[in-house]
């Protein structure tokens, strides 16, 4: 337990009228110690001072001494969980386990306790990516207070909704953030102060009467004519364009993200009842399982880069190269290939969602096909687009001029 002891005494000196003294838990922390009462009573006869547990011969031993090794661990508990965040302390201990938010506990603080345990459990229940998005929250806060309060941190006995929505505003003024992204912001910001609710660190919900500001969100995407155009592009002798093109078309027929692209396998292949092929994944970003049908221009690409060194050396399907050079690539083949838009690996996850509504595959399918962990997510790619709205009209107008034509 490194530099921490704790201990399970009986205080006798404090015995009460009825002869019953109190069970104290001991902490022992660097040479300093304080007492926490477990409210357990207990008369001298009943006690067993060298084992430190209650005797057989009580009427509910087994229950109590069950209480008290289950304390004595959740004390050990919360002090590596505290450890974490560098606010280790008998005060702070003593404080969370009175249920009394400590003076001195800060919201950096606990954004950052909020900000370990994500990092802990990368690639288990988190991506990299969330981890560096709480890392970019707490850099805002830091400099938010620094701005608006002139301190280097705030109280979590300061915090309210008025600290909240200066923070919304300060997101707006200073980095010019949309209303969309903000209120992706003060979603990350909530869940770190509902960890501190959680851990009673708090008294009070400064979020208890905010309210979210967003607005329709419509998602970029390319029409099947620019897809064509970008797969049809001779890009000449130039190998590296040639590669960024074919796995961006795999994606414009896949819905694959770009870190779930990174690490496909051979093993993600299966193989349906009827035969065809699918790519079978566990998303990164929200763990949700996916099978997607392996459609014949995907796996032509898959079949022409299955020899390339890059996926030979790291056991992968495709020859990816990283985020960033991919989209510096895509934007000089969509301008040879003259698509004005901004063309970027997760244009083409867009792409494949809307295409595949534009031919009717139903939403809910869509949405198992791309990982998404709530349909609510899938209905952002449900605008009716102009093709749509021509095919649907066309069949109903040629639906109605047969039934004219008959009744001339």
């Amino acid at each position: 337990m490194n530099n921490i002891k704790v201990k399970i005494y009986h205080l006798e000196s404090k015995s009460n009228d009825k002869g019953e003294a109190p069970i104290y838990i001991r902490i022992i922390l660097d040479g300093k110690k304080i007492q926490l009462s477990t409210g357990i009573f207990l008369k001298a006869e009943f006690w067993d001072h060298k084992k430190k547990i209650i005797k057989s011969r009580h009427p509910d031993a087994i229950r109590l001494n069950l209480q008290l090794e289950s304390d004595r661990k959740k004390i050990i508990s919360l002090y590596y969980d505290l450890q974490k965040s560098g606010r280790a302390s008998l005060e702070v201990i003593k404080g969370i386990w009175n249920k009394k938010e400590v003076k001195g506990y800060t919201l950096l603080n606990l954004v950052e306790y909020n900000n370990n345990l994500i990092k802990s459990a990368i690639g288990i229940t988190y991506a990299l990516s969330t981890y560096k998005l709480y890392c970019s929250l707490k850099n805002k806060i830091t400099s938010f207070i620094n701005l608006t309060y002139s301190k280097s941190d705030l109280e979590l006995s300061d915090l309210a909704l008025s600290v909240i929505t200066k923070f919304e505003n300060y997101l707006t003024v200073e980095y010019g953030n949309s209303v969309n992204s903000i209120a992706k912001q003060m979603d990350r910001l909530k869940r770190v102060i509902n960890l501190g609710l959680q851990n009673d660190w708090l008294n009070d919900d400064p979020f208890k009467k905010y309210k979210k500001k967003t607005v329709p969100c419509n998602r970029k995407y390319l029409s099947p004519e620019e897809v064509s155009k970008l797969q049809s592009l001779d890009l000449g002798n130039d190998s590296h364009l040639e590669r960024v093109r074919d796995i961006f078309i795999f994606i414009c027929y896949t819905g694959i993200s770009y870190c779930d692209l990174a690490l496909l396998k051979r093993d993600n292949i299966s193989i349906g009842i009827d035969g065809s092929k699918f790519i079978r994944l566990e998303r990164t970003k929200t763990l949700e399982v996916c099978n997607i049908p392996l459609l014949p221009v995907a796996e032509k690409i898959l079949d022409k880069y299955s020899q390339h060194p890059i996926s030979q050396n790291k056991g992968i399907l495709l020859p990816v190269i990283s985020n960033q050079k991919m989209n510096e690539y895509l934007k000089t083949i969509a301008k040879r290939a003259e698509v004005n838009k901004k063309v970027t690996c997760h244009i083409g996850r867009h792409t494949f969602a809307t295409m595949s509504l534009e031919m009717g595959v139903p939403m809910e399918t869509v949405s198992k096909v791309l990982g998404h962990s709530s349909i609510k997510t899938t209905q952002i790619y449900g605008k009716v687009t102009n093709t749509k709205i021509s095919k649907d009209y066309g069949s109903f107008y040629s639906q109605k001029s047969e039934e004219q034509a008959k009744a001339v």
